[in-house]
């Protein structure tokens, strides 16, 4: 007889929340990604759109259910944990919707409140930014990890906190209203900002010489420094390498008069 597969093992609570939430987003890509493709929108509702979709969905469920107990006895796993959940995931989602997908999969009332002018607020470049370093940072404060360890509701809250985090610096990134609010160096600056952010946190995880957190191992805390900072590296540096060769690829714009211009 083959080898037994071990599943983690999670709380009922832990599992529902996020399945509740997957499966929700699930729902709504689905009736979204069917209305988009009636109303004859093939190329910005393709099936790649699908899996990247569902690849962030994945991403983010994965993360919290299957390292639930390695994120419970490992700064490591739990900082896997926070970049598939605070990062991939929105990362992978919003490219997913970009253009009129995202009108079609976002329901009329989210869509509403979106606009509201606190909201508009908040989903500016730099209000944005602010508040996703504001979250990464505040929830890295050892008493506050450590409470969020010891409490299950408040782990919920650090996890909702940083999904929102991630989709607020993605919004502008991904940018899938397609509102160009940030040029083609305005967003790779603000992909950089957003690099730097992350790293002075790396450093202080990876060069510190006694644990910062309950978990006690000094040597397992640099591990989940070098993993966000490969995961980072990851991501902004292929939103970099696809931002510019999608500008470099684009015909070249002629002025009026110009010579070679027909």
């Amino acid at each position: 007889m083959g080898a037994r597969v071990r599943l983690p093992r999670a709380p009922l609570g832990d599992l529902l929340t996020p399945l509740l939430a997957a499966l929700a987003a699930g729902a709504l890509f689905a009736r979204g990604f069917a209305r988009a493709r009636g109303r004859g929108f093939l190329r910005e509702a393709g099936w790649d759109r699908a899996a990247l979709f569902a690849a962030g969905i994945l991403a983010g469920l994965g993360g919290l259910v299957l390292l639930h107990e390695a994120a419970e006895q490992r700064a490591s796993a739990h900082m896997l944990q926070h970049v598939l959940v605070g990062d991939l995931a929105p990362a992978l989602v919003l490219v997913a919707l970009r253009g009129p997908l995202l009108f079609a999969v976002v329901p009329r009332f989210m869509r509403r409140l979106l606009a509201t002018r606190p909201a508009r607020l908040v989903l500016r470049p730099g209000p944005s930014l602010a508040l996703w370093a504001a979250l990464l940072w505040a929830w890295h404060i050892p008493f506050i990890y450590d409470a969020a360890l010891a409490h299950p509701s408040l782990h919920v809250l650090e996890h909702t906190c940083f999904l929102l985090g991630g989709l607020l610096l993605w919004n502008q990134l991904a940018d899938p209203a397609r509102r160009r609010t940030l040029s083609l160096w305005g967003s790779l600056g603000y992909a950089l900002a957003a690099m730097v952010v992350a790293q002075m946190l790396v450093a202080a995880l990876v060069v510190s010489y006694r644990p910062l957190y309950a978990y006690g191992s000094a040597s397992d805390q640099s591990l989940a420094g070098l993993i966000m900072a490969l995961e980072q590296f990851a991501t902004l540096g292929a939103f970099a390498f696809f931002r510019l060769r999608s500008h470099f690829r684009l015909p070249l714009a002629l002025g009026d008069g110009h010579p070679l211009r027909v």
